[in-house]
């Protein structure tokens, strides 16, 4: 038997949110009040796939509506993809996934998000939002690349780095950030390039 625990949070209208919980602590449904006295509908609910030996996990999500989103993540609980669907012909269909691409363990700052890129069902990516850092760890650029314009390349391939592969004329648009020496790590200044 499946232990439940139901964690209610009412609003000062008198209206709620409404979580099932399991017994490992994971919410399997949200629930949400459509007033004061006129019951609940269910918001969200989830699935989780936690295969023993296996390196990724998964976290399926269906909304109000429907719609799936599935959520993978490693062992230990670090994003790797959002992968969104749609319904085609009853069943659910890949229409676009949002990639996590992390650095290696024995760079600068290892494990720190490089890029996260945006991709359709085919695998042709779209988009990529890079991230550069200082010797703090804080964020100094962010570089987003893509067809900016509607003249540039539609789509490009990514590098083992997690970076557009050179070759192509990605166009691209950069923010810089600095930040105060004291008190350290005070963002000071943030210039569009």
């Amino acid at each position: 038997i499946e232990k439940k625990i139901f964690l209610k949070i009412i609003n000062s209208n008198g209206s709620y949110s409404k979580y099932e919980i399991l017994g490992n602590g994971k919410v399997k449904r949200t629930l949400i009040s459509r007033g004061a006295n006129a019951g609940e509908v269910s918001q969200s609910t989830f699935y989780y796939e936690d295969r023993p030996g296996a390196s990724i996990r998964t976290t399926i999500a269906h909304d109000a509506n429907g719609a799936k989103t599935a959520y993978c993540h490693s062992k230990s609980g670090r994003l790797l993809s959002v992968e969104n669907f749609l319904k085609k012909d009853g069943k659910d269909v890949t229409y676009r996934v949002k990639r996590f691409h992390y650095s290696p363990k024995d760079s600068k700052h290892p494990g720190y998000l490089i890029s996260s890129t945006l991709e359709d069902s085919k695998g042709r990516i779209y988009s990529c939002q890079s991230y550069r850092y200082n010797d703090n760890g804080s964020v100094r650029a962010k570089v987003l690349y893509g067809d900016l314009t509607g003249k540039g390349e539609k789509h490009f391939k990514i590098g083992g780095n997690g970076l557009p592969e050179n070759g192509k004329a990605i166009e691209s648009y950069k923010v810089g950030y600095s930040y105060y020496k004291n008190p350290k790590g005070l963002l000071n200044l943030v210039k569009e390039e």
